[in-house]
């Protein structure tokens, strides 16, 4: 299964609240994403969860919940099967072992909660670090205890491209 932008821009939520969907490389910019060259050259458009989550926390008058930091719709070639998936940009964290399990937990809860699993979620997490984190944030997910679920899934850049995008 691949990126579809037809299942991001379509979702429900991202219909309801258009103001947040934005270009893949714009956000990996926002959230520390330094290189010079942009990693997605198609036009990429992600649903922004913090924005979701700040206007769903306006509208109902409560604090916001953690969320992730975008989620993206993936589909098989026919697109008879679609998900959602949840990313959370790690980009500017210089010290992995400073991530909270709680923190985690909750971001995946309000995220799941903010897109209402109309389409499903994708079964893993995604949580991006630069690649010359990604082996200390692997073992810092490792070592926690409790135990963070499997489904929570260390990745950088060139691996969800090439998982979700290529």
């Amino acid at each position: 299964m691949k990126y579809c932008k037809a299942t991001t821009v379509n979702h429900p939520v991202s219909v309801a609240h258009k103001i947040c969907l934005t270009d893949f490389n714009a956000l990996l910019i926002v959230e520390g994403h330094i290189s010079p060259v942009p990693p997605f050259t198609n036009n990429e458009i992600v649903l922004n969860l913090d924005c979701v989550e700040t206007l769903l926390a306006i509208a109902a008058n409560r604090n916001k919940n953690r969320s992730m930091d975008c989620a993206f719709g993936i589909a098989n070639d026919d697109k008879s099967v679609q998900l959602m998936v949840l990313v959370e940009l790690k980009l500017n964290h210089q010290n992995p072992n400073h991530v909270k399990r709680e923190q985690l937990e909750e971001k995946v809860g309000g995220s799941i909660s903010a897109l209402t699993n109309v389409i499903p979620i994708y079964a893993n997490y995604i949580f991006l670090f630069r690649s010359d984190r990604k082996e200390e944030a692997k073992n810092r997910f490792f070592r926690m205890n409790p135990k963070i679920p499997n489904e929570y899934f260390v990745m950088d850049i060139n691996e969800l491209q090439y998982t979700f995008f290529k």
